[in-house]
C-alpha cells in the first residue's frame, strides 16, 4: 500500500508539471486549457535505463489502419460492381430518360432498374456506401495524428456516420423541393415548408462536420505548436501527415458544398431544367469519393513505408 501511495503521488506530481508544458507567457494568454504534449520519458526497466519520447502504443484493441483502408476500398468496389450489375437490367428509351417527367418522379413504371436510378434522382445506395466507408476514413485520419483512444475514435466515427446519413435526408428533401417547384411554384407554402426542413437538416449536418474536423485540426495544430515551442529534439511532424489531414478535410467539406449548389440551382434555374442537376451531382460525388479514398490510401502507404520518419537531434527516428 505504501508503494501504491508513493506511485500515485509521483503520477499526480508528473501530471501537474505537464499542464502548460513549455508554454510561454504569450501562449498562456492565448490558450487557457492545458496544452497537448509529447514529453521526454526517462525510466528504468529491469535495470536497463530507457529514455525517449512516447508517440503511441499498440494493444490488442488498437485499430489497424492498413486493414481499415483495405475495408474502405473493398466496400467501394462492391458497391460499384453492384451498381453496374443492376444498371444492365432493363432498358429505358433515351429520350424518355432525359425528359423532366422521367427524372422528376423516378424511372418509368415497369422499365426495370437502370443506371438513371443512380444518377437522376436520390440514390440511397450511394449514402449507404459512404456511411460504411467515411467513418473508417475518419479513424484512419485520427490515427495519423496520434488520436488512438478507442472511445474518442468511436465517437468521431459514429458522428461521421450520422452526418453521412443526413446526406440521404438532404437529397430526399431536395427531390421534394423540385416537386414543389413543378406543382405549386417557388416560394409557395409547400415549397417553403420543404425548404425549412431542408435548412434545419443542413444546419445540423454542418454542425456535425464542424465538431468532427475542429477536433481533428485542433489536435494536429496542438502537436505542431508543441514541437515548435518545446525542445523535444523533433523539429516538426512528417509533412505527409499534414497532407493527409488537410486534403481529407477539404474533400469531406466539398461533399457538403454539392447540396448547397443544388438548392441554389433550384432557386434560379428554369423548372424544366432542374433535372440536370442530378447527373452533375452524382458525378461530383463519385469524383470526390474516389479522390478522397485513393489519396488517403496512397498517402498513408507512403507514410508507413518511407515517410514515417523524422529528423531528430540524435539522428533519424522512424515510427512504426
Amino acid at each position: 500500500m505504501a508503494g501504491n501511495a508513493t506511485l500515485s503521488s509521483s503520477i499526480a506530481g508528473t501530471n501537474a508539471s505537464l499542464n502548460g508544458l513549455c508554454a510561454t507567457g504569450a501562449i498562456r494568454t492565448r490558450v487557457a486549457a492545458p496544452r497537448l504534449s509529447l514529453p521526454p520519458v526517462f525510466f528504468s526497466l529491469d535495470g536497463v535505463k530507457i529514455d525517449g519520447t512516447v508517440f503511441c502504443t499498440q494493444t490488442a484493441t488498437t485499430y489497424d489502419a492498413i486493414l481499415l483502408i483495405a475495408a474502405v476500398l473493398m466496400i467501394s468496389v462492391v458497391f460499384q460492381f453492384w451498381r453496374l450489375a443492376f444498371s444492365t437490367e432493363g432498358v429505358v428509351d433515351k429520350s424518355a430518360a432525359m425528359s423532366p417527367t422521367f427524372t422528376q418522379y423516378g424511372s418509368v413504371e415497369g422499365a426495370g432498374s437502370c443506371l438513371h436510378d443512380y444518377t437522376d434522382k436520390p440514390d440511397f445506395a450511394r449514402w449507404a456506401e459512404y456511411t460504411l466507408t467515411s467513418p473508417l476514413q475518419i479513424i484512419i485520419v485520427c490515427s495519423t495524428i496520434y488520436i488512438r483512444n478507442t472511445a474518442q475514435l468511436s465517437l468521431a466515427s459514429t458522428l461521421q456516420g450520422a452526418l453521412t446519413l443526413c446526406g440521404w435526408t438532404v437529397e430526399m428533401l431536395i427531390y421534394h423541393l423540385e416537386i414543389a417547384v413543378h406543382e405549386s411554384g417557388r416560394f409557395s407554402p409547400p415549397f417553403n415548408a420543404v425548404l425549412r426542413r431542408l435548412c434545419a437538416v443542413m444546419c445540423g449536418a454542418v454542425y456535425m462536420h464542424y465538431v468532427i474536423w475542429s477536433t481533428i485540426l485542433l489536435v494536429y495544430y496542438a502537436h505542431e505548436d508543441n514541437l515548435r515551442e518545446c525542445d523535444y529534439g523533433v523539429p516538426k511532424l512528417p509533412p505527409v501527415i499534414k497532407h493527409i489531414v488537410v486534403l481529407q478535410f477539404y474533400l469531406f467539406s466539398c461533399f457538403g458544398v454539392v447540396p448547397f449548389c443544388q438548392v441554389v440551382y433550384i432557386l434560379v434555374a428554369r423548372p424544366t431544367h432542374l433535372w440536370q442537376a442530378w447527373p452533375c451531382a452524382a458525378l461530383v460525388y463519385s469524383v470526390l469519393s474516389v479522390t478522397s479514398k485513393a489519396f488517403l490510401a496512397l498517402i498513408y502507404v507512403k507514410l508507413v513505408t518511407d515517410a514515417n520518419c523524422v529528423h531528430t537531434t540524435k539522428g533519424l527516428a522512424c515510427l512504426y
